[in-house]
């Protein structure tokens, strides 16, 4: 039977702001979605004040608890092995949920700001 290849590790802090892909159609639909909701004052840049989840928390940040983000879609591209062992790389549409910094605190108190101003 074809079993999915799956690694999946914690973001360190400089994987966490470097990008593969960039789309600036998913960075104008987030905006449009948070700022609609008022989550965001309109402020905030696509990658650099908009992160997922995991990515706020590596850098060490926490979304506030009732905060709803910006659903994005996106393609996702995954290795599967197939019943003769050769690896063959799919893709498959997912969504993936943002949020802007206006939507979260710090772990440890520091400016939410201060991730942005090292760059």
């Amino acid at each position: 039977m074809p079993t999915a290849i799956r690694e999946r590790h914690k973001l360190t802090p400089e994987e966490a702001l470097s990008f593969d892909h960039f789309s600036i159609a998913n960075v104008a639909s987030a905006m449009h979605q948070l700022e609609e909701s008022g989550a965001c004052d309109g402020s905030c840049e696509g990658y650099s004040d908009i992160f997922t989840y995991n990515r706020w928390q590596a850098l060490g940040f926490q979304v506030q608890k009732g905060q709803h983000g910006a659903r994005l879609g996106i393609i996702v591209q995954n290795e599967k092995e197939d019943e003769q062992g050769n690896i063959k790389r799919i893709s498959r549409p997912w969504t993936t949920t943002v949020f802007c910094r206006h939507q979260v605190s710090s772990k440890n108190d520091a400016s939410v700001r201060s991730h942005t101003s090292a760059q």
